[in-house]
Formats: C-alpha cells, sequence, structure tokens
C-alpha cells in the first residue's frame, strides 16, 4: 500500500493532468502540453516519487539546491527556471539540460562563453517580463527583437523558445492579455525564421489560461504538493 503522501501526489498529479486535458479541450488543441514539475525546496524523496510517475525532467530554482539533488539522482533531468547569476553559469551548464530564465544580455553572453569552453551548445529560453513588473526580472516585449538580432553571433546557446509569468491576480482578463502577448511575440519570431519551439507560461494558479493562449509548457508546483507534508 502506498503511503499516505504518495497517494496525495499522486491525486495531485491526475488533478493537474485533467486540467490541462480541460484547457486543451477549450482551446480545441490536440497538440501536446508539456508539465514541468517544479521541485525547489521538495526533497530527493519527492522528486524519485514523481519519477516514478513518469516525470524526467524536473525546474529547480537555484544552482546550489539542484547541484545536491543532482549528485544524488539518476534517470532524472534538472531545468533552470530561477534568476541565474552570472558567476553561477559554469555550474549551471554542467547540471541544466535548459536554461529557461536567460533575463539578460550579458547572462545569454556569459552562457555562450561558459559553452564554447566546455565545446557544447547550450539549450536556453528567453525570460519575457509580460507583467511589467519592476520586482520581475526579463526582457520587456519591446526589446526582444533586437535581442534576437545581436544573439545571432552566439554561436553555443541554442535558443528554443520563451518564458514568462503573468501577474499574481485575480484579473482574468489581464492574465490572458499577458499571455497573448508573449504568444504573439513568440509567432512573430518564428515567422522572422527563428524556429522556436518552447513558449513556457503558467504556473499552478493560471496554467489553464496559459494553455488556452498557447502555451506548450506548463511550470508546476503547488498544485503537485497541496496537503503533502513530506
Amino acid at each position: 500500500m502506498l503511503p499516505d503522501w504518495k497517494k496525495k501526489l499522486r491525486e495531485n498529479v491526475q488533478k493537474v493532468k485533467e486540467r490541462v486535458q480541460r484547457a486543451k479541450e477549450l482551446a480545441k488543441r490536440t497538440d501536446e502540453v508539456f508539465i514541468l514539475p517544479v521541485t525547489k525546496t521538495k526533497s530527493t524523496e519527492i522528486i524519485r516519487a514523481l519519477n516514478d510517475l513518469g516525470f524526467r525532467v524536473f525546474g529547480e530554482n537555484r544552482v546550489r539546491e539542484a547541484k545536491e539533488k543532482f549528485r544524488e539522482l539518476n534517470n532524472v533531468k534538472f531545468e533552470m527556471i530561477g534568476h541565474l547569476q552570472t558567476n553561477k553559469v559554469k555550474d549551471a551548464i554542467d547540471i541544466f539540460v535548459r536554461i529557461q530564465s536567460v533575463d539578460s544580455l550579458r547572462l545569454l553572453n556569459e552562457i555562450n562563453k561558459s559553452a564554447a569552453k566546455k565545446g557544447i551548445t547550450m539549450p536556453v529560453l528567453i525570460e519575457i517580463n509580460i507583467s511589467g513588473e519592476s520586482q520581475k526580472y526579463g526582457f520587456l516585449p519591446r526589446e526582444v527583437m533586437d535581442l534576437f538580432r545581436m544573439s545571432s553571433s552566439l554561436k553555443f546557446v541554442n535558443i528554443e523558445g520563451l518564458m514568462g509569468m503573468a501577474s499574481l491576480t485575480n484579473d482574468v482578463d489581464k492574465i490572458r492579455k499577458e499571455f497573448s502577448t508573449l504568444r504573439i511575440l513568440y509567432e512573430r519570431l518564428n515567422a522572422e525564421g527563428y524556429n522556436l519551439n518552447v513558449l513556457s507560461m503558467g504556473m499552478s494558479d493560471d496554467f489553464d489560461l496559459a494553455i488556452m493562449e498557447g502555451s506548450n509548457m506548463v511550470r508546476i508546483g503547488r498544485a503537485f504538493f497541496e496537503g503533502i507534508e513530506t
């Protein structure tokens, strides 16, 4: 028999999958929406339990914490979704399969430099500040076209898509408008020939809306762990 917390985790995962499916149906979508569990502050035991439920890639916010988990776990991969300091880039590219939170040209250049030294090409997403809130990281939408043009000379990063967070609000129209801004930017970049394939937007409170606005990757933390003590 499963321990109570594992049973609750399984129930939560099922609820999230059902919400994803409902949102896809409302949006008349048949493509895949990738669910990325966000496991910051969560134990390796919980990550193993999620791995048993079919998850292979996990989102982490801090290099040090992810490094400790990386040492302990086999058969899982990590993506960086939190703010990354330039002095942590060398460690980050050793741990993460993708860095979602590239929020400055300086950081992108540093990733390119470190990846060049390792002889790899590092997959990244560009973080866009779609809420316009000063406390959030990321490029403003109006800065992004110039960024992509400037970054074309960087040979050791592969920009695979965009990432963003909507405002923390109950205003559904505002949230949808912010997600729509990111989707339109994503579509515009693809029209320019940049071949992006990841639109990472939507978290526990708003991922249904994100899916209806075109997200193909949602980052889920709290909705997986409600009612779980371990």
